[in-house]
């Protein structure tokens, strides 16, 4: 339990990598914002009560353990409850509510507007990592997700628009965007895991590539040699048709689970197979 005495020397230290303030009519993607952050780091603790500048103003929500509890399971991917408690009385009337995370066995992430989105504390700040620390913080965590790197030279343009229009329409239910709304199918696939900033993903060329033999040209080392050289489960040459090979296809149990399995399907459903029961 945290006395009074140590929360007051917590908020008078203001906040760090590990605390954060927030009042409570904070909405829930945003707390679950700062816990994904925190989880990913080495833990920390949100202070709800406590405004930025550390002035006590306290907490307000009527069943506010309940609307945290319920906001870590339905916003953090995977779930994570935190340890909750309440510091009654930190200024005359004025409670305080700390909701605190241990660092995660897995890479957390937040799960908002139809779109999962990863974030990781950096001093006392939370903000979205770039793909080399998301990299390096699924190989801490053991998952390293080999299918979110980048594929070099690897444009929207290798990718088949038909297939994708047919995953998105039959497995996601989701509106594709005309074939000509360069913009739109970007967007699209960057919140689906098959883009990023940097280009397609490995796991977009193999679910969805016309032709992933030919994502090599922009470097002169194969894709194989690539996946060899980071350390990752090497694409031979006989597996770049689409098809994920399975030393890639465990790694796709990561943190983005509303679109491997599917894809899988929708690749099989494209060709014409029917669906598995």
């Amino acid at each position: 339990m945290t006395t009074r005495t140590d929360l007051l020397e917590i908020i008078k230290n203001g906040e760090n990598s590990g605390v954060e303030f927030k009042r409570d009519v904070v909405e829930n993607h945003a707390l679950a914002r700062e816990l994904v952050a925190f989880s990913n780091f080495t833990g920390g603790v949100v202070l709800l009560g406590v405004d930025d500048d550390g002035r006590v103003v306290g907490i307000t929500r009527p069943n506010l353990e309940e609307w945290v509890m319920t906001a870590c399971r339905d916003k953090i991917r995977p779930a994570n409850i935190p340890f909750f408690e309440v510091v009654r009385d930190v200024e005359p009337g004025k409670d305080v509510a700390l909701v605190r995370v241990a660092c995660g066995f897995d890479v957390h992430s937040v799960w908002h507007q139809k779109r999962s989105t990863y974030f990781i504390r950096v001093g006392t700040q939370s903000r979205e990592p770039t793909p080399e620390e998301l990299g390096r913080l699924f190989q801490q965590r053991g998952s390293f997700r080999a299918e979110l790197r980048p594929v070099s030279g690897a444009t929207l343009g290798d990718l088949d628009l038909r297939r994708l229009r047919d995953y998105f329409g039959r497995i996601r239910q989701q509106e594709a965007p005309p074939d000509n709304d360069e913009p739109a199918w970007q967007t699209l696939l960057l919140n689906s895991d098959l883009m990023v900033e940097d280009g397609v993903t490995m796991g977009g060329l193999l679910l969805f590539g016309k032709t992933p033999n030919r994502s090599d040209r922009g470097d002169p080392r194969s894709c194989r040699q690539r996946a060899h050289s980071s350390r990752l489960p090497a694409v031979s040459h006989g597996h770049r048709d689409g098809h994920i090979p399975e030393p890639l296809r465990g790694d796709l149990t990561g943190a983005a689970p509303q679109w491997h399995h599917a894809g899988a399907h929708a690749h099989r459903l494209s060709r014409g197979a029917q669906p598995a029961p």
